[in-house]
Parts: C-alpha cells; structure tokens; sequence
C-alpha cells in the first residue's frame, strides 16, 4: 500500500511540474507577443495613357505606369 501511495505522489508531482512549465512558457509567449511591434505594406499603382493626335499619320500612344510599395513600422503605445 505505501509503494503504490508513493508511486501515485510521483504522479501527482510529475503532473504538477509539467503543467507548471506549460503555464509558464504559454505566458512567455503571450507576454513576447503582446510586446512585439507590427509591419504592414501597402502598395499604391497607378497608370496614364497619353495619346498623341497627328493631322496626317495617326496618332502615337504612351502608357506610364508606376508600383509604389510603402512600409509602415507600428509600435505598440505602453
């Protein structure tokens, strides 16, 4: 009866460090991410055709379009 008493404390204690060391590192994890900072991209196109109306030949076309990406770097108000 005592070895299985003691062996069932074994358990018990085992069981209490591991969810022990969970709690702890689910917190890191939480208190790491509550404190990094975030990144967000937006990117801006645009496109202009100009056309070109000549009397005799026609007409000429040019078409410029640009890509703009801009970052932004956010970080968190304490």
């Amino acid at each position: 009866m005592n070895k299985y008493l003691s062996k069932l404390l074994n358990r018990a204690l085992a069981a209490k460090k591991k969810y022990l060391f969970v709690s702890l590192m689910i917190m890191a994890l939480s208190a790491a991410g509550g404190l990094t900072s975030c990144k967000a991209w937006r990117t801006v196109s645009t496109s202009a055709t100009y056309v070109q109306q000549t009397d005799s030949t026609g007409r000429n076309t040019a078409t410029i379009s640009t890509k703009t990406v801009e970052e932004y770097q956010g970080v968190r108000k304490k």
